[in-house]
């Protein structure tokens, strides 16, 4: 093959593989010992090195409407897909305990609405306790907490260190634990699917609804459906 068309294959690598990168951090839900993914912060993060991606990729070989149109569509996705709870997400990942989210508006406001309406944990408090955590105030400093900051899932890690920070611990375990995208949903609706087809119309909802759940804690389990 001519030489120009690797430079093209390349160029276009180098513009698609990040985009590939997110939706398979997206999509993930489960680690290799089938524990819950916690992806909320790392996708936020990774969405704006995607956006800084498009700006700053220059290419002879990629026309000039098809980065057009990729930062179009990314432009459009972000405004349906982002939400408060990515900002808080990012902020309380200890792997980016050191970026310099504070010097960003828009995620502190987000932040800090979620504050406001989260129960069970006091603003003003977790307000102070914030400054602790980003200054590595308290058991958050020790070296065993730095060194497992990207060993540990988020809430794992708040749940060893955070002792003393009990609002932040709080408001880390509920935000983290939420599903980044409908993937979850999805599976389960291709699992019902093979349930109630058409050949089994008849099946009233009570007995479907059942053979879902004993299909879904036998995956759970590790067994074989064979």
């Amino acid at each position: 093959m001519r030489e120009s068309f690797w430079k093209k294959a390349k160029a276009f690598d180098e513009l698609v593989t990040p985009a590939v990168k997110l939706l398979r951090i997206a999509d993930d839900m489960e680690d290799e010992d089938g524990r819950a993914l916690e992806p909320m912060g790392e996708c936020y993060y990774k969405s704006f090195e995607l956006q800084e991606h498009y700006k700053n990729l220059k290419s002879a070989e990629i026309p000039k409407v098809v980065m057009t149109a990729c930062s179009r569509s990314f432009n459009d996705r972000w405004s349906l897909y982002h939400n408060e709870y990515q900002s808080v997400g990012w902020i309380l990942n200890p792997v980016y305990r050191k970026h310099q989210q504070h010097t960003n508006k828009d995620v502190m406001q987000e932040f800090f609405r979620v504050l406001e309406i989260t129960p069970g944990v006091d603003a003003a408090e977790a307000t102070v306790e914030l400054s602790k955590y980003r200054n590595y105030e308290g058991t958050t400093s020790l070296t065993l907490a730095t060194d497992a900051e990207s060993k540990l899932r988020p809430s794992d890690w708040w749940m060893s260190f955070g002792s003393d920070l009990p609002n932040l611990q709080k408001l880390c375990k509920i935000v983290m634990r939420q599903p980044i995208s409908a993937t979850g949903c999805e599976k389960n609706w291709s699992a019902y699917d093979h349930i109630l087809t058409k050949k089994r119309s008849r099946l009233d909802p009570e007995r479907a609804s059942n053979s879902f759940t004993y299909i879904s804690t036998r995956k759970l389990s590790g067994n074989n459906l064979d």
